[in-house]
């Protein structure tokens, strides 16, 4: 780790590329100011003193969000603190756990997050296992508190619910680093999370003549239309909640006399951030005409939060699942499901993967779930082959030659 003193000016720092090593420059203006020149080309302005008697490096910001004579200001200031006796983060060890979640709600999630609702409904419910640390400061929870916390909400709760909680402070954690709100190590850092199988539960065979009953008599529209949209588009809950009428294009043809409609839903800013295009079936489009004939909203589900559409239909789905004895299906398995079925009638990983709106094949494979039926033929042309070649009489092998023998 190298490091030098010069005087520090933007057009020096731009003009300093990344290295293999970290560099650290010490102003000759200031004493005890540097910047760090990151192997990545970051480059990050600090301040080394000793507060009350400990050697610190206190992050001031980086470059160039910050020229060079405001940092070079900030740590003049932070010195003075100092000089006073003061610890110039004070403000991070006064946090507490509730203060850290609310920012990070309110400057994080409502900003940066793809669906600020539903990103901050879902934080909301987890933060509910935080309820132990709420109204501590953020510094007293340690490692072990945290490994604590994720034990016990796996044994209570379930695993699932556990990594998300962890997953979660985390986040908060490093949200909290990176905003100078909290001074040390991330407390969940590096704690592991349980083991997830992956999931492979779809709608099977037997349960269809069931959950199509269920679904005509079905009394909530609202969860009624997005079942079947969900089922004939494989489309992700959120990316169907929020779906406009402005992204949809229906159109009539006449087809050797018989009249038809073709429908296209253009699903701009999903999951995977890349635009497209899903087909609408015969039976989405009917559930979309009828929405639209009593319709006056911009959204095809429109709903009285925020957002201006629904966000959730958790609640009515339970309901709907419970009476139709569905068991433990959960609303993404009708995105695998589509996919498992076109698998099993033949659809190609690129078919599929198109019609999920996957960027690789990897996470097309996870939903492509064959039907044991689909591959039944396949496994006992395999099995005969193999009894058959267990029936075969195997010959002995050839014994060699007998040396012959030399005459005298």
């Amino acid at each position: 780790m190298a490091s030098e003193r010069r005087h520090l000016t933007d057009a020096w720092l731009e003009k300093q590329a990344a290295q293999s090593g970290r560099r650290h420059i010490y102003d000759t203006a200031l004493r005890s100011f540097g910047a760090t020149i990151h192997p990545s080309g970051k480059k990050v302005f600090f301040l080394f003193r000793r507060v009350h008697g400990r050697p610190r490096r206190i992050r001031i910001g980086t470059f160039p969000s910050l020229p060079v004579h405001v940092a070079r200001a900030e740590a003049s200031k932070k010195i003075a603190l100092i000089e006073e006796g003061r610890d110039p983060l004070e403000h991070r060890h006064a946090q507490t756990v509730d203060d850290l979640f609310n920012g990070y709600l309110d400057r994080h999630l409502r900003v940066y997050a793809k669906n600020p609702d539903r990103a901050m409904y879902q934080a909301k419910w987890l933060f509910k296992f935080l309820e132990p640390w709420k109204g501590r400061r953020a510094v007293s929870i340690r490692r072990g508190h945290v490994a604590e916390l994720h034990a016990a909400v796996g044994k209570e709760s379930g695993e699932y619910a556990a990594n998300r909680v962890l997953q979660l402070t985390r986040s908060l954690f490093n949200w909290a680093i990176r905003s100078e709100l909290f001074a040390g190590e991330n407390p969940a850092r590096n704690l592991a999370l349980f083991h997830e199988a992956k999931r492979t539960r779809f709608l099977q065979k037997d349960e269809c003549p069931k959950f199509f009953a269920a679904l005509r008599d079905e009394p909530n529209r609202d969860l009624s239309d997005y079942v079947w949209l969900a089922l004939m588009t494989g489309a992700r809950r959120g990316d169907i909640l929020a779906m406009r009428w402005a992204d949809l294009s229906i159109e009539k043809h006449d087809i050797d006399g018989v009249a038809t409609e073709t429908g296209t839903w253009t699903i701009p800013d999903p999951k995977a951030r890349e635009v497209y295009a899903v087909a609408l079936m015969p039976e989405a489009i009917k559930v979309l005409k009828a929405r639209r004939a009593s319709s006056t909203s911009e959204w095809v589900f429109p709903g009285d939060g925020k957002s201006g559409h629904l966000v959730e239909v958790k609640k009515a789905w339970e309901q709907f699942r419970t009476r139709a004895g569905l068991g433990d299906l959960r609303m993404h398995d009708l995105r695998r499901s589509l996919g498992s079925w076109m698998a099993a009638n033949g659809a190609s990983l690129p078919e599929i993967q198109k019609t999920l709106g996957h960027r690789s094949y990897a996470s097309t494979q996870i939903y492509a779930v064959l039907d044991v039926n689909a591959i039944r033929p396949a496994v006992e042309g395999a099995t005969r082959a193999m009894m058959a070649a267990g029936k075969k009489r195997i010959p002995p092998p050839a014994l060699p030659a007998a040396p012959r023998r030399r005459r005298g």
